[in-house]
């Protein structure tokens, strides 16, 4: 009898510590998930916020754009499904997408759409974001 008590005590531990390292391997990876897509959009708008004149916010927003959507899908895949959606719209904002329907197909704008942002706006896009992954 003690043998079986022994087994099923050393199973239910086992159980119980793999769950406690995936838990905290979890908050881990999120943390780190956060902070890299916090450092890169605090980066940005700091680079847009002592730039001179609304020329070239869209080339900082652009120069590490892919290094932010990595991070981006990253964050996505480990936040849970009710929270996707609000980080979701808060991408759609950030790149600028989200009134891209709005222009006719046929408008040569909406190639440039996305990049044609002013300071004012891009800071407010990246606050926006920030925001969302908080």
């Amino acid at each position: 009898m003690s043998i079986i008590a022994n087994i099923s005590s050393g199973i239910a531990g086992a159980i119980i510590g793999a769950l406690v390292v995936w838990f905290v391997s979890y908050r881990e990876r999120l943390h780190a998930a956060r902070s890299r897509l916090t450092h890169l959009l605090l980066r940005n708008g700091h680079t847009i916020w002592f730039m001179q004149g609304d020329s070239q916010a869209w080339q900082v927003i652009d120069s590490n754009y892919a290094e932010i959507q990595a991070e981006y899908l990253a964050l996505r895949r480990l936040i849970f499904c009710t929270k996707r959606r609000s980080l979701e719209n808060a991408w759609i904002e950030y790149t600028g997408v989200g009134h891209y329907q709005d222009i006719p197909d046929g408008d040569p704008a909406k190639i440039f759409a996305k990049s044609a942002v002013s300071r004012e706006q891009a800071i407010q896009r990246i606050i926006g974001f920030l925001k969302a992954i908080e």
